[in-house]
């Protein structure tokens, strides 16, 4: 899975997910969300940024 998201990190699109972890511990930091949240969400967010890689594999060659 490490190796999904390394490969991912070279691609045009992973600006935007970064972005999207970094707002997220900007609003756990500033105690807007739980923890649990916190974490929840960054899980939710890993998923999709590896789905995103092997849908980009899949329709961009």
């Amino acid at each position: 899975m490490y190796f999904i998201i390394s490969l991912f990190r070279g691609t045009k699109h992973r600006n935007k997910e970064r972005d999207a972890i970094e707002i997220l511990k900007e609003r756990y930091a500033r105690g807007e969300i739980s923890e649990k949240e916190y974490l929840e969400r960054k899980k939710y967010l890993k998923k999709i940024i590896i789905l995103s890689f092997l849908l980009q594999l899949i329709y961009h060659p």
